[in-house]
């Protein structure tokens, strides 16, 4: 019997995991580092900018792969992007294209995050950044 092996344990997916995890973070970090060095705005805004409009790329894409049943977008990849700063995005991803709203889940890494994110921000702008 030829027992096919788990995700976790096949190092295809493992290399899978790693690029998704490159190409989710560095197109928002090239471009918050241009933004940075182009207009001198503070690290953290340009950052949260980028990785907002992201976010909304990345759950538009996700939900276009549910409903075409394809390759879906690991769900780890899209808390990832919410903790780290796509709070805004990944909330207009989730409302405009009505993606992962009845995951409980997603709502409450939303809400921590966007916790998180607005202490984080309002002690940048009491510190003046």
């Amino acid at each position: 019997m030829n027992q096919k092996k788990s995700n976790r344990t096949n190092p295809d997916w493992r290399t899978r995991q790693t690029v998704l995890l490159f190409l989710v973070w560095l197109p928002p970090f090239v471009f918050s580092l241009a933004t940075i060095l182009a207009l001198k705005i503070p690290v953290y805004a340009s950052w949260f900018l980028w990785l907002n409009l992201w976010a909304v790329l990345i759950f538009a894409l996700d939900k276009r792969f549910a409903v075409r049943g394809t390759q879906r977008i690991p769900e780890r990849v899209l808390f990832l992007v919410l903790a780290t700063g796509g709070v805004l995005g990944g909330m207009l991803g989730m409302v405009w294209f009505h993606h992962k709203t009845n995951k409980m889940t997603f709502t409450m890494v939303l809400i921590l995050s966007a916790l998180l994110h607005g202490w984080i921000i309002l002690k940048l702008i009491q510190s003046k950044f």
